[in-house]
């Protein structure tokens, strides 16, 4: 009888050691030696970013400030995060692996009001989609129209570590819950590429510029009614 206990306990016991998840081979090999504060390069090349604004709603306005909920929609590829056979995708925490210092100029100290998994494919690629709130006091009248810009860019990196794309010429709206008081009248996006007298290096930012005016209703508040 206790030849059969002992028998029950050890193979209870060796099948606990050998449950694991499907996840567990490619995280583990991906992150044996992964340094994340190192860039998402294994030479002089530039990692290849792309990135898109999608905005959720309108938070706060006032003519000279605008404040907006949008989603960051950052792809890029790291080439230390390969793994063979197992599952396609894993989903990793941000804070565990190298992502890309790009913020918005107009107010850097924004921070993510959702920081979610990013997701990482087993050739390296990884897409990550914070939830942000985004502050700009740039601003402007033209004509009947207000015009705001967020510059984003990277805050360490120059074009030649880090090469920022677009991923659209406009700002994604497609998620975006209409305002009461504001209707954006149609948006643009600008690439700019700028090197400055005291270094030779290349610095990318993108620029988002939103075009608003009051609904009709409202438009007696404003100078040119």
């Amino acid at each position: 009888m206790l030849k059969v206990i002992f028998l029950v306990l050890f193979v209870l016991k060796d099948s606990e050691a050998v449950i694991h998840s499907i996840d567990d081979d490619p995280i583990n090999t991906i992150f044996h030696n992964y340094n994340k504060y190192a860039r998402a390069s294994t030479d002089d090349t530039p990692v290849n970013v792309t990135y898109s604004m999608s905005i959720k709603r309108i938070v706060g306005f006032d003519t000279k400030r605008l404040v907006v909920h949008a989603w960051k929609v950052m792809t890029w590829k790291d080439p230390r995060l390969v793994w063979n056979g197992g599952p396609s995708t894993v989903r990793l925490p941000p804070s565990e692996i190298w992502t890309p210092d790009i913020v918005c100029y107009n107010n850097p100290i924004t921070t993510s009001t959702y920081e979610p998994n990013a997701m990482v494919r087993r050739n390296g690629a990884v897409h990550y989609v914070p939830v942000t709130k985004l502050d700009t006091d740039d601003c402007k009248f033209v004509s009947d129209i207000i015009e705001c810009k967020f510059k984003v860019g990277s805050w360490t990196y120059n074009g030649n570590e880090l090469r920022v794309e677009a991923t659209s010429e406009t700002i994604d709206m497609d998620n975006y819950i209409p305002n009461d008081v504001y209707e954006i009248v149609n948006s643009k996006v600008k690439r700019n590429v700028t090197k400055y007298a005291c270094c030779p290096e290349p610095y990318i930012t993108l620029d988002y510029i939103l075009h608003l005016k009051p609904k009709q209703q409202f438009q007696h508040w404003f100078p040119w009614s």
